[in-house]
């Protein structure tokens, strides 16, 4: 063998080795988003042949780097055919490394124990990402920006357990908390409805059967004329038209859960009322109006959400 045939034997174990850690951690893996993701590094590994330089020094470089990262994966791989389900979870939630880092919070014992994972292997096995939870630090940066103090029960939800839970799984839906390029803080997907520059304001709670109608009345007016020219201000949104009555109803509200086609829950954040929970069926002419319990008792966010879990 050349000296030359050498470097290319060598460089041709290191990658079937590499190749062989990936096809076995796919194998061994339990959640269909990691399966996908060994599955894809294979790939990649399969096209990165073909980039190396046919050279003595190409072949020595690719095969360094194989032989590295194999010796890392085999860990991982072993770690991985020994661990139950639950480990799993936990050795791929990244939230699980910031926990252990100790940068959690100091709101007291947990208001939500055992939630952050039990929704995390939910997650992984519908294939979806769970966000992590908000650091005490973010969340306090949240709420200064944003000028409320979140209702507790919903606040140490996203502190413990995640900032927001994507559709499809076993639990409702809630708006994401997150921060945009610019810095800013604000609910995504269903939770773009809420005016956040309206969120300090403390709520109307007004219960109402469908949006209120402001077009002008022929009888609150001396004459027809008089009716005639209100009614076209109303037409063209003029002043004192064309306001916001959704807007109005919900100011000092989170949008926070969708109930499909239009339809939300929100929960309240400012005034007497905050924390408890309000649905919402204004877009398609419905009307806005408190959850109760035993039609007495208010709705809050935690038993909401367990109870909507079901």
């Amino acid at each position: 063998m050349t000296e030359l045939g050498q470097y290319v034997a060598e460089f041709v174990e290191a990658w079937n080795e590499l190749d062989g850690l990936y096809r076995d951690l796919a194998a061994a893996a339990w959640w269909p988003r990691e399966i996908r993701e060994w599955e894809g590094k294979r790939r990649e590994h399969e096209w990165a042949r073909k980039d190396v330089a046919p050279s003595q020094e190409g072949f020595e470089a690719a095969a360094r780097r194989w032989r590295a990262e194999a010796a890392g994966l085999s860990g991982q791989l072993a770690r991985l055919r020994r661990s139950t389900p639950e480990q799993q979870a936990q050795w791929l939630d990244p939230w699980s490394k910031v926990r252990r880092s100790g940068t959690g919070h100091a709101d007291g014992p947990p208001l939500w124990p055992g939630w952050r994972e039990r929704l995390w292997r939910a997650a992984l096995a519908s294939d979806l990402w769970l966000p992590r939870p908000l650091l005490a630090a973010e969340l306090a940066a949240a709420e200064e920006q944003l000028g409320v103090r979140l209702p507790g029960e919903y606040r140490r939800f996203l502190l413990e357990v995640a900032a927001g839970i994507p559709g499809g799984m076993p639990a409702p839906g809630l708006a994401p908390l997150v921060r945009d390029d610019a810095g800013r803080w604000g609910w995504d997907d269903i939770g773009t409805r809420t005016r956040l520059s309206r969120l300090a304001e403390e709520f109307p709670a007004r219960e109402v059967d469908a949006l209120p109608d402001d077009e002008p009345r022929r009888a609150d007016f001396p004459s027809e004329e008089a009716y005639l020219a209100e009614l076209v201000k109303w037409d063209n949104d003029e002043p004192p038209y064309g306001g916001d009555p959704v807007g109005d109803l919900t100011c000092g509200a989170l949008c926070l859960h969708s109930l499909g086609c239009g339809d939300a829950v929100w929960l309240v954040v400012s005034g007497p009322l905050a924390g408890r929970m309000w649905s919402d069926h204004l877009v398609n002419e419905g009307g806005l109006y408190a959850l109760r319990r035993d039609r007495r008792a208010p709705v809050f966010f935690r038993e909401w959400f367990l109870d909507a879990r079901g």
